[in-house]
């Protein structure tokens, strides 16, 4: 959101119509929807690791408190504020926030944790790895 609000306040000095609309008003509109898209993510995420810890018999109290681990997960996101490094620390805070989290809140065992916040990412690389790799050989 901070990094699209930047680029977004360039659209009053821009002079050329064809300008603002590709740049700086695309930048503007998705800084206006920015808490959409967050809240729908974080859905999507939830939903997933709802899903494996229903597969693994780790979810004991629903979804909504599996919704809630996820958005506190999130929230550690802010430290992509941090230069250099902030990225790195943002994700790796989330997920032991998310994994002990579900552990706690679910009173389940530490590995189904473990097993339901990386196994929807390692199915998302997983597909994303595949993806690239038809797109380089021209499979696609």
């Amino acid at each position: 959101m901070w990094g699209l609000a930047g680029s977004s306040l360039q659209m009053f000095l821009a002079d050329d119509l064809d300008e603002i609309i590709k740049g700086p008003l695309y930048s503007f509109i998705a800084f206006l929807f920015s808490p959409v898209t967050v809240a729908i993510l974080v859905f999507l995420k939830a939903g997933l690791i709802h899903l494996v810890l229903m597969l693994v018999g780790g979810n004991k109290l629903g979804f909504e408190a599996t919704f809630r681990v996820a958005a506190y997960g999130e929230a550690a996101s802010i430290l992509a504020m941090l230069p250099f490094c902030g990225v790195f620390l943002g994700v790796m805070w989330s997920l032991f926030i998310t994994i002990v989290g579900l552990y706690s809140i679910h009173e389940t065992d530490p590995w189904r944790a473990v097993l339901a916040v990386v196994a929807p990412m390692a199915l998302c690389l997983s597909f994303i790895s595949a993806s690239a790799i038809l797109v380089m050989m021209g499979l696609s």
